[in-house]
Formats: structure tokens, C-alpha cells, sequence
């Protein structure tokens, strides 16, 4: 498990089963999501687009088309990656180069959280809004809420939020 200290930048924490260890890396942007598959490939995002995935050795920066602050990420695979921000902010990650993806519903919107069961069963969730992407379109989704966290599993998907502010 990995963990990202808010009060102090650059600063990651480590769980191995037993007890978390403080990982410095010295990255000098705000760090606000972080997605890992395995404890060799963790990616993080954050602070004006920044980037960088974690090898099992050091964070290696990653070169997002986006330069807005980025607050979630998540993915089904190591070649099908999101990362969702500020300003309407969509990017996918290909295993190779991250791309950002133009939904037309969420543009200028402010974007919090990714998450899914697969590669046909994405959400993304924001300011009072949310899409669904079946793996083919991306389609709206009534919201009714600020929507700060997606969680999916093979009984469904649950949002959590708050009916104010982000």
C-alpha cells in the first residue's frame, strides 16, 4: 500500500504487511492521487499536470499533454490508464504516451475521481457530474452530487461526494 502525506510535500509512505516507511523523493510539485499495480508501478499526479511513476527504484517523471492540477487516477491495466483534473482534464496512458481525450460533457469542468472494473466500465466523477465509458463512448451520467471517490467491484460501482463546495 502507498500512502501520500498532504501536509508535507513529497513525502510518500510505504505499507510492506508490517509498518509504513517514508519515502522522500523530492518532487517539488503537490502530489493528490496515487494508483499503483503492483509495488514496482505506482503512478502519482498532481500540481500543474505533474507526473511520475514509481519503477521500485525513484519516481520517474511522466510528460502529461495537460498542465492543469490533476486529482484522481486509476486503471484497468498497465496500457489502460486515466488520470482526470481541473478545467475538464481526461488523459489515458497507453502503456507507451499519455493522451489526453476530449469528452465534450466534461470540458471546463472540475474533475476529482476515476475508477472502474475494467476497460468497459470506467467512471469518471467531478463537480456535479459524472460520464460512463461502456469501452466504446463515453455517455453522461446524472450525478446529483460532487462526486469525490468511485469505487468498483464485481457487485457494482459506488460513488461517494458532498452536495457542496469541491
Amino acid at each position: 500500500a502507498w500512502g501520500i502525506d498532504d501536509l508535507e510535500d513529497d513525502v510518500f509512505y510505504l505499507y510492506d504487511g508490517d509498518k509504513w516507511y517514508a519515502d522522500r523523493q523530492g518532487l517539488k510539485k503537490d502530489i493528490y492521487a496515487a494508483f499503483g499495480l503492483g509495488i514496482d508501478q505506482v503512478f502519482i499526479v498532481g500540481e500543474g499536470g505533474a507526473a511520475y511513476l514509481y519503477d521500485g527504484q525513484g519516481f520517474q517523471p511522466q510528460m502529461l499533454p495537460v498542465s492543469t492540477d490533476m486529482f484522481g487516477i486509476w486503471g484497468s491495466g498497465a496500457k489502460d490508464i486515466y488520470a482526470v483534473g481541473a478545467k475538464g482534464a481526461v488523459v489515458r496512458f497507453d502503456g507507451e504516451t499519455w493522451n489526453q481525450i476530449d469528452i465534450p460533457d466534461l470540458k471546463g469542468r472540475h474533475l476529482n475521481t476515476v475508477g472502474g472494473s475494467g476497460p468497459d466500465n470506467i467512471y469518471i466523477g467531478g463537480q456535479y457530474i459524472a460520464e460512463h465509458f461502456d469501452g466504446t463512448i463515453w455517455t453522461k451520467v446524472n450525478a446529483g452530487m460532487n462526486i469525490r471517490a468511485i469505487l468498483c467491484g464485481d457487485s457494482g460501482c459506488y460513488c461517494a461526494g458532498t452536495f457542496g463546495g469541491f
